[in-house]
């Protein structure tokens, strides 16, 4: 959830833009920063999206950084671009057995929006159909919120598999940020479908052919999903801003800084001249110029320093105080968890453990809470937190309970211990709570991965889950699994984006992610392009009925219901465990 912002006026002023007039409400605060359009705003002017982009500063620089847009407006045309001079290759291993996969059946409902795309993708030349191929990867299909599809390959069941990774290095976050030092403003850069601006050599198009119901097609450029898309990406970018100064790439996340504005503006004028002359495409609207302060790779960035958007601590900071036994158990499970770093743990926690004993009322009092705060202290102290290190194994432990998920990321020590870089919990939705148990641990992993991004992309992470259905579900060397529900689907795309090993452990050891999730953080939920249906439904616009609704009404609940009970069972079964161990 984001900062709030004390509001302190409010007025209704007379806007003109181009043919449109209109009264609309303005909202005054007393802070620094770029002014912000808000939805009433936009739909009342009618305002072009793809003509806005952030500008922060004074008539002069705006004036100045405007002459330079213009020298470079073929950068932000809207259309796909093309680096020139340069083809990227994908390496396989010559002793590598072809891997063939036909094609996989389509819902009748999706077919349409399928054939529509390969349409537009073939019409600009992002793929070519052949006849013939000794490689071919099945697709997955990702219904977006408008209802139109992105068409996927899931290429980890085939090239990935046999692939030599390109090794180049991405680096790493802490190393870019070593070189902000001293600058005043920033802007970022977004590019335009950054991976599809770079061009296949001919050899490495076979490697990437997909099996669709419409025949074979054979990408020209590179594609997501392919292993070492990011590596090659990386290469591409750094070799086409060497040699200019402050200038930060990290894939496909772009940040110019300078100690002067004079010499910031050098650099943004140096850096867009080279993405004209070299063929590259920016999508203005996503862009940010001259501003106080960005975010970037999930740190704040200003001039004062740098700072992470959300304290890798307040999930624990933050936490609820436990108003029932189950929780106070799962609570206690994430200490025990942490207890060889933890000193008097305890003498600490008798307060808490009297309301575990038999035929003892639930009363929160004084003592209790303070137990509570003070133990809080102790997994957020200097012997149990620990500072991202790269050349450690990185672990991510996630949990869901009914409503809330948690996570926590941790270093491999080398005594064979975990222990935390940071933690992170959030509340369920309405609507996810509706979630079948499957979905909701699923959920929990993406929460993870999504929230520690800056931490995990480009590094090796080994995925702890108590549920076991997720190994076969998400295992890195398994095809995507056609007949999951779309969200699933989209999912185990996002996970394709990461090098992880995904590991099942026992409830009752995993219970750092447990307790965060029984104890989660009240956030507000932005809305996601998860859509939370079918995609027949979301593009027939209605619930669809099946005969068993007629003979079961609410089957779908009473599975979801059955399924909460066996993991609450077997949740209670491991913590009760733990904790007789430990009393």
């Amino acid at each position: 959830m984001g900062e709030q912002i004390p509001v302190i006026g409010r007025a209704i002023v007379n806007v003109n833009y181009k043919k449109e007039s209109a009264k609309l409400p303005l909202l005054i605060v007393k802070r620094k920063g770029p002014n912000l359009l808000g939805r009433d705003w936009l739909n009342k002017l009618q305002l072009d999206w793809k003509d806005i982009f952030s500008v922060v500063g004074s008539d002069n620089q705006s004036s100045d950084l405007n002459v330079i847009l213009e020298a470079n407006k073929e950068v932000f045309k809207d259309e796909l671009g093309t680096v020139k001079g340069m083809k990227a290759k994908i390496y396989v291993d010559e002793s590598a057995v072809p891997k063939y996969f036909k094609a996989r059946p389509l819902p009748y409902a999706l077919k349409d929006k399928v054939e529509m795309e390969l349409e537009r993708l073939e019409k600009e030349g992002q793929i070519q159909q052949v006849e013939f191929s000794d490689w071919a990867a099945p697709i997955v299909p990702v219904v977006k919120e408008n209802g139109s599809i992105r068409i996927c390959g899931d290429y980890k069941v085939t090239v990935n598999a046999v692939s030599k990774l390109d090794n180049y290095p991405i680096p790493k976050t802490e190393d870019l940020y070593a070189t902000l030092g001293g600058g005043q403003e920033y802007t970022k850069l977004d590019l335009n479908q950054a991976y599809q601006q770079i061009e296949l050599d001919e050899d490495s198009k076979r490697y990437v052919t997909i099996n669709t119901h419409k025949g074979l097609f054979r990408y020209n450029r590179l594609p997501y999903g392919v292993a070492s898309s990011p590596g090659i990406f990386q290469r591409t970018l750094e070799n086409v801003v060497q040699g200019i100064a402050n200038v930060l790439v990290r894939v496909d996340d772009i940040l110019i800084t300078g100690k002067t504005r004079e010499e910031h503006l050098n650099t943004l004028s140096e850096v867009l001249s080279r993405f004209k002359r070299i063929g590259i495409r920016l999508k203005k609207q996503k862009c940010v110029f001259m501003a106080e302060e960005v975010v970037y790779l999930g740190f704040k960035i200003n001039k004062h320093g740098i700072y992470p958007v959300e304290s890798k601590v307040e999930a624990i900071d933050k936490a609820p105080s436990p108003t029932n036994v189950t929780e106070l158990k799962a609570y206690l499970g994430m200490l025990n968890y942490y207890n060889r770093f933890l000193a008097n743990l305890s003498h600490l926690l008798k307060p808490l453990h009297v309301l575990l004993q038999k035929d003892t009322k639930w009363s929160w009092e004084k003592e209790q809470e303070k137990a509570f705060i003070e133990s809080k202290q102790l997994l957020k102290s200097a012997s149990v937190l620990v500072h991202f290190d790269p050349k450690k194994k990185l672990i991510l432990a996630c949990d869901a309970s009914p409503y809330g998920l948690g996570a926590v990321l941790s270093h491999k020590m080398d005594d064979g211990s975990d222990k935390p870089i940071a933690y992170t919990s959030r509340t369920l939705t309405s609507a996810e709570k509706n979630y079948s148990v499957l979905e909701k641990e699923s959920l929990a992993i993406i929460f993870g991965i999504k929230k520690f991004h800056q931490y995990l992309y480009g590094h090796p992470v080994t995925i702890i889950t108590d549920h076991k259905p997720l190994i076969g579900l998400f295992r890195e060397d398994k095809p995507i699994p056609t007949m999951a529900a779309s969200r699933i689907q989209r999912w185990a795309l996002t996970l394709a984006a990461y090098e992880y090993t995904i590991v099942y452990k026992e409830g009752s050891l995993n219970g750092n992610a447990d307790g965060l999730s029984r104890l989660p953080l009240k956030t507000n939920i932005e809305k996601t392009p998860t859509t939370g249906l079918a995609p027949s439904e979301l593009l027939m616009k209605r619930k669809l009925k099946s005969r068993l609704d007629l003979v079961f009404p609410n089957i779908e609940k009473r599975v979801q219901e059955r399924q909460q009970k066996q993991k609450h069972y077997h949740d209670k079964k491991s913590v009760n465990r733990q904790i007789n161990e430990k009393l």
